[in-house]
């Protein structure tokens, strides 16, 4: 070979080499340009490059694009049909003998050199992939004269360049298809997601169209998105026995390339039928009018009751001959499909959080305008439901309330939480109730029509139950800090018309002084006894202010005066100040002073620990049988912390009432002889505050005298709080070891 060749050919090698790294959306056809140039180097010479791509689920090749420097390009439709098979490691192409491209090289002069160079495709490590993986299709060669020996031997290299640009092209598109997961996020709609995924995916594919359908309960398929855009998207639906609804039960994609050949669509469907009204308005609204030839469709499971499909319509391009989609589109579609089936869900969860910690009721759940609110957010949340209620078992009501939110009346009674419960209307439909706790006092029941929710639904449901729980929370707090009200009035009222009355007494007294200068009213027992009246109204009166204030202001960690105090010393001089009470009903007050005096020093808001002990002792004292003990005793735990018992002889305290007691107001001893004891009900709810407060508890006890024939009980009343408050507890402090 002469030195002339040899540069030619090194010259014709380094264009390959650059063709190679050409850009990949002109790639291909400067790369079928230069071949072409290549082989008709020698003046005179007739040539023309095909590219055919194989489809291996079809098992044939298909013409996507040629360049000949005699003709331009022309559809070519009799070529879209060619097989290729793998005989003892060499791809054999039917494409010598086909009589087609016979007749078309024969019109254009094309016709006695034919070269078949099939494109091979490699991995990542430059090896070649597996057998029918590997294979992407020829290149065709067609030329009027013998290519000379010297050119064959760029022939080689040629393919391998081609083959390196195809995976260069379709690395690209699957990178375009990535794209779409950085272009949204989780706050975006549901509806902008898809559309999205309709625009990148027609740009892709280089599809005429795309349209995605949606079906959930109710099992029909409603277009919800599309590219191009359409206004009249939602009128499109698919019946669940047609082709579109059959992917969605199938939970498989399909390709069709010949859709008008209903041979193809029974061997992808084993079924020929399809949505002819469906198929009408595809054409009309998004294909010009124009037959649907090619179809490539793929679901997208969102949820166990909510499925995709999305559908791309007859590809079509300027740069392709081919109007099938490729095994390349199918993957791109498979690969954005599965990104939607991924972040779908989320998006869904989003908005539907969203949605429910915003929610605001203009009024309390005994409205119908909250109730209405409600059920609408959850017919959102759970479609196809039938009916929500909320069953309401309050802490003080002995009958649980059944609230219908909305939906069909209910006649079935609770069962446990995340059972369903098989209901038979009188209409002969099934129901089933689906309960999910919404807090300890109260349970959400949905009617469905189905016995399973998914797990989106599961999730979805309690977090509503999540933020039920606060609304209702909200609603007992704020009937509570009524009811205190109302009970506060009553209380005041109370004290006030005693001191009216007794003061009305009083002037009458002083009247007759006034008409007669005479102080004989002043022996008169009912003056006496009316400015005793006056005094005790007065004081309990001025009580329930000064306590209610701690009602009104809630006593926090934060909000206490920590400081040191000797415990011992401070409840000695609360029992000191008590002595005259108690003696003046025959009760006396033994103090035990059992704590080591090298832990006497406690820490604690002097004042609040001061009137949380007077007011159980006084309590005792008052709930005290007359000429019997009050027994106060000061110790420590097993653990070390300051514990106070006060116990006394007197009225019994139901086990039910042991946490009634300390409720606001709310005074519930048993006889008679308790109800006519003095006190205002806000004591003990104002004494386990501070002990909470300082990080402690109050518990009482009481046990019924069996020997004896009065209402009589062993009632005590023991608080334990650490000897630091938690909050100021630093490691190794507030406990002495055992």
């Amino acid at each position: 070979m002469e030195s002339s060749e040899i540069e030619g050919i090194a010259r014709k090698l380094d264009r390959i080499i650059a063709l190679g790294g050409a850009p990949v959306d002109t790639g291909r056809g400067e790369f079928l340009r230069a071949t072409t140039e290549l082989v008709a180097s020698a003046q005179g010479t007739r040539a023309a490059t095909l590219l055919w791509l194989w489809d291996p689920d079809n098992a044939l090749l298909s013409l996507s694009r040629y360049y000949s420097n005699v003709t331009p390009e022309e559809h070519i439709p009799q070529l879209c049909r060619v097989t290729a098979a793998r005989v003892d490691g060499v791809w054999q192409v039917g494409l010598r003998h086909q009589a087609a491209i016979a007749a078309w090289a024969e019109k254009h002069g094309l016709g006695i050199e034919r070269e078949i160079l099939p494109i091979v495709l490699t991995d990542r490590k430059g090896s070649l992939s597996e057998a029918e993986s590997g294979f992407a299709g020829v290149l065709q060669i067609l030329s009027n004269r013998a290519i000379p020996e010297p050119d064959r031997l760029i022939l080689g290299p040629l393919a391998r360049a081609f083959a390196l640009l195809l995976q260069r092209s379709r690395d690209q598109r699957q990178i375009e298809a990535l794209h779409l997961m950085h272009s949204g996020s989780v706050a975006q709609t549901r509806h902008r997601w898809l559309s999205l995924a309709a625009k990148t995916l027609c740009k892709i594919t280089t599809a005429r169209a795309c349209v995605v359908f949606l079906q959930e309960h109710d099992r029909r398929l409603r277009a919800l998105a599309s590219f191009p855009a359409n206004e009249h998207i939602e009128s499109h639906i698919a019946v669940s026995n047609s082709l579109t609804g059959l992917i969605a039960q199938r939970g498989k994609g399909v390709r069709i390339l010949d859709f008008t050949n209903p041979a193809e669509r029974k061997k992808a469907f084993q079924t020929t039928d399809y949505d002819a009204p469906l198929l009408q308005a595809l054409e009309r609204d998004f294909l010009g009018n124009q037959p649907l030839r090619s179809w490539l469709a793929e679901p997208i499971v969102i949820a166990s009751h909510s499925t995709a499909v999305v559908m791309l319509l007859n590809k079509g391009s300027a740069l392709h001959l081919a109007e099938t989609f490729s095994k390349t589109d199918e993957l791109i579609l498979q690969h954005v499909c599965s990104f939607l089936a991924g972040v779908l869900p989320g998006v869904q969860m989003y908005r539907a959080a969203d949605r429910i910690s915003r929610l605001a009721l203009p009024d309390s759940l005994d409205t119908e305008a909250s109730r209405t609110q409600l059920y609408d957010l959850l017919r959102d949340l759970v479609p196809g439901m039938l009916g929500a209620a909320l069953f309401r078992s309050e802490p003080d009501s002995e009958s649980p309330v059944t609230l219908l939110l909305g939906g069909e009346e209910w006649t079935s009674t609770i069962n446990a939480p995340g059972v369903a419960r098989k209901i038979v209307k009188g209409d002969g439909n099934e129901r089933f109730h689906y309960l999910i706790d919404v807090d300890e006092y109260a349970t959400l029941i949905v009617g469905l029509q189905r016995k399973q929710i998914s797990g989106y639904e599961e999730k979805m449901l309690a977090f509503f139950c999540k933020e039920m729980s606060h609304v209702l929370r909200a609603e007992r707090s704020i009937d509570e800090v009524r009811q205190q009200k109302v009970q506060m009035r009553h209380a005041v009222r109370a004290g006030l018309t005693g001191i009216i009355g007794n003061i009305k007494s009083v002037r009458g007294m002083y009247a007759l002084y006034q008409r007669d200068r005479k102080p004989y009213f002043i022996d008169q027992p009912d003056f006496g006894e009316s400015l005793h009246k006056i005094d005790a109204a007065a004081k309990k009166t001025q009580l329930i202010l000064e306590e209610s204030r701690f009602l009104i202001q809630e006593i926090t960690r934060a909000s206490l005066r920590v400081g040191s105090i000797v415990i011992s010393r401070l409840i000695r001089e609360v029992v000191e100040g008590l002595k005259f009470e108690a003696e003046s009903r025959g009760i006396a007050i033994q103090f035990n002073n059992n704590l080591p005096i090298l832990i006497e020093k406690v820490q604690g808001d002097h004042q609040l620990v001061e009137l949380m002990v007077f007011n159980i002792i006084d309590n005792a004292i008052k709930y005290s049988s007359r000429d019997r003990d009050v027994l106060v005793t000061l110790g420590v735990d097993r653990t070390y912390w300051w514990q106070l018992i006060v116990s006394d002889f007197g009225t019994y305290i139901r086990p039910d009432d042991h946490e009634v007691i300390f409720r606001p107001f709310v005074r519930r001893p048993t006889g008679r002889a308790a109800r006519t004891r003095p006190g205002t009900g806000v004591g003990l709810a104002v004494s386990r505050s501070i002990a909470e407060a300082h990080g402690g508890t109050i518990v009482p006890a009481s046990h019924p005298i069996e020997d004896s024939s009065s209402e009589i009980a062993f009632t005590s009343f023991t608080v334990r709080i650490p000897r630091v408050v938690p909050s100021l507890l630093m490691p190794g402090e507030g406990s002495l070891p055992e």
